[in-house]
């Protein structure tokens, strides 16, 4: 039988949480014994750098992360944070009406620009192993 787009249906929950739906689901079965860990995240940088990390390690880095939008970041479940590269940085911080922004160094500077235009946002949190005046380090706040 041929398939075609028109005959494919796929249904869409009401709501689905990536980390709960997906990560939660295969780090439970990780560590139950059901599934062998296996990459959940494998990034390779411009340099060859490999960064590798299971279900379970996403899993508590992902808490982790959790943790500090609530504590350090003052933000509460369902507040908006927008992560983005530096292409349409003022249309997605103002459409997304963002609390805080995740990004890079090289984005940090574009956020900076356009943070005056994006009433709603209140922290910036920087991704990056350098430091940037008025961003919180993320990994300094992991630790």
């Amino acid at each position: 039988e041929l398939v075609t787009k028109s005959s494919l249906h796929q249904e869409v929950p009401a709501r689905f949480n990536f980390a709960s739906d997906v990560v939660d689901h295969w780090s439970g079965m990780e560590k139950a014994g059901k599934q062998p860990p296996s990459p959940a995240l494998w990034w390779v940088s411009s340099d060859g750098d490999e960064m590798m990390r299971n279900f379970s390690q996403l899993r508590e880095l992902s808490q982790q992360v959790a943790d500090v939008l609530l504590g350090a970041c003052g933000l509460q479940r369902g507040d908006h944070v927008a992560v983005m590269k530096a292409k349409d940085v003022l249309y997605r911080a103002q459409v997304s009406k963002a609390r805080a922004i995740m990004a890079g160094d090289k984005v940090a500077q574009a956020v900076d620009t356009v943070a005056p235009d994006c009433p709603s946002l209140k922290t910036k949190l920087l991704v990056s192993e350098k430091s940037w005046n008025g961003w919180l380090d993320l990994k300094t706040l992991l630790c």
